[in-house]
């Protein structure tokens, strides 16, 4: 549209791109907790896809390598398609963006502050590209299925009940029914 900013709504991350990948580690296990195990149990999707709507296809750095293969492209392909970018720092800026403050606070020479180093490569996340969630299908009588759903991030695993962000302002009407039958002493 004229006028608008094509930038909007994306959201620029900009994070080092390492062989060792970063690992979350606030992340639950499914199940965690007697009221958890209790909703899993009585937990069953109603392929609405809202989930895969509204918050889109979660970033999971453990699991790309198996998205990948199971695609046939490779990791560098899988997030330049589905999450964003893969920009080279050129001329030192991103580095100053990712690591300058720090660096200006802790000084240069703490161990975990990489050296400024020009030809570093980083992930630029596009939120446009990951929402709606670009493996979710709508098949026939309206139910939605995941084209990778072997292979889906961790995100989706845990989605409703043990994501660090619940069910992310999305109405599951999985965990509606799960809720209202704890409600009923099920």
């Amino acid at each position: 549209m004229k006028g608008e900013n094509p930038d909007k709504g994306k959201r620029t991350v900009r994070v080092p791109q390492i062989s060792g990948l970063l690992r979350p580690t606030n992340l639950k296990k499914p199940g965690e907790g007697m009221r958890r195990g209790r909703c899993w149990e009585l937990f069953e999707c109603q392929r609405c896809g809202k989930c895969c709507i509204e918050l889109g296809l979660p970033w999971d750095p453990e699991r790309i390598s198996e998205i990948a293969q199971f695609l046939n492209l490779t990791d560098e392909q899988v997030f330049e398609r589905y999450y964003g970018r893969i920009v080279e720092d050129t001329d030192g800026r991103i580095w100053e963006e990712v690591y300058g403050w720090s660096s200006k606070i802790f000084g240069e020479e703490a161990s975990w502050i990489p050296q400024k180093e020009v030809g570093l490569k980083y992930r630029e996340f596009d939120d446009h590209k990951r929402t709606p969630c670009p493996f979710l299908r709508s098949e026939s009588g309206g139910q939605k299925t995941c084209i990778i759903y072997e292979v889906r991030p961790r995100g989706c695993r845990l989605y409703p009940f043990d994501t660090d962000f619940g069910r992310g302002g999305v109405n599951c009407p999985g965990a509606r029914i799960v809720y209202e039958r704890l409600e009923r002493g099920e």
